[in-house]
């Protein structure tokens, strides 16, 4: 099936050159009746076997034979290559669109199509209806770490079981040590449903937070995350246990309405202003989604102190 591998060749130089465009229509011609199972009427197939047969006498003459005898199978397997890099290509430019990364949401690695602007929140998928924009939150719902005279408040969605929640976690710390009480982080739980026991360390949190000890627990989760999400409310109960709480009280308050009304209430606000990944960040009217480096995220927030 080298004819459509010709087809996609030809058809972008002819773009550009019109000595390519004849072969191109040879190329077009040949993929329509392969596909109707006809045999090519120029024998473009058998000009590029030649051709490539050729090439290799001249520069690989060990290569020539094997590859002539197999051109139809080494067409084929470059044929499903072609299909394969084009399904991938596409699934990468959905993710691109509806996520803002081409590796899907919650992903924060490399990606070549480079789709969110830094810092600004811009996101494909929000301009093409795939996913709703993401508004910063008027709620006060969630816990607040530093300051509560703090110039600036950085509001954060954060999943407890969300890796990347935890790996953004030192350099929230960072911050919050840098600015020496000029920034504070309105901290609010947002459960993602993929994640291993989200929900209940959630719950945990608020338990904590009703004796006193959310930030305690806070930190307790991400440090332990990898257990909690393996043993579930196992490892909850003995974080628990090692930071003092009465525990009577914390089963209770763990499966209180309060405690879930709570949970549900920053959950309501990050679906209102559009959440899809943790962690996400609202630094005055600019957006970041996914763990960012210190000096990114430091920028952001000089810019809005400087206003």
């Amino acid at each position: 099936m080298i004819c459509l591998i010709a087809l996609v060749v030809f058809g972008v130089l002819a773009i550009f050159s019109a000595k390519h465009r004849p072969l191109a229509r040879e190329a077009l011609d040949c993929v329509l009746r392969r596909i109707t199972f006809r045999p090519c009427v120029a024998n473009l197939d058998q000009k590029l076997k030649g051709q490539t047969a050729g090439w290799l006498l001249e520069h690989a003459p060990w290569l020539a034979k094997p590859v002539y005898k197999n051109f139809e199978f080494i067409s084929w397997v470059f044929t499903f290559l072609l299909f394969l890099s084009i399904a991938g290509s596409l699934w990468g430019f959905y993710n691109w669109w509806a996520y803002g990364n081409c590796n899907g949401p919650e992903q924060t690695g490399f990606c070549v199509f480079n789709a969110v602007a830094k810092g600004e929140g811009l996101n494909w998928g929000s301009l093409l209806g795939l996913k709703p924009a993401l508004t910063r939150p008027e709620g006060k719902a969630g816990w607040l770490i530093g300051s509560p005279d703090a110039e600036l408040t950085v509001i954060e969605f954060g999943c407890y079981s969300c890796p990347y929640t935890k790996q953004a976690e030192p350099v929230v710390k960072q911050l919050l040590e840098h600015y020496q009480g000029r920034v504070n982080v309105l901290f609010k739980v947002f459960p993602i449903p993929a994640h291993p026991y989200a929900k209940e360390m959630a719950l945990a949190a608020e338990a904590a937070g009703m004796q006193g000890k959310w930030l305690e627990m806070h930190e307790k989760l991400f440090e332990r995350q990898d257990f909690a999400r393996l043993n579930g409310e196992k490892e909850i109960k003995a974080i628990a246990g090692s930071l003092g709480l009465d525990l009577e009280r914390f089963e209770r308050d763990f499966k209180s309405a309060q405690a879930f009304e709570r949970v549900v209430a920053t959950s309501a606000e990050g679906e209102k202003a559009g959440i899809y990944g943790t962690p996400t960040f609202f630094i005055g009217e600019k957006t970041v989604v996914g763990p960012k480096e210190f000096e990114e995220m430091r920028a952001l927030i000089d810019g809005e102190l400087g206003k």
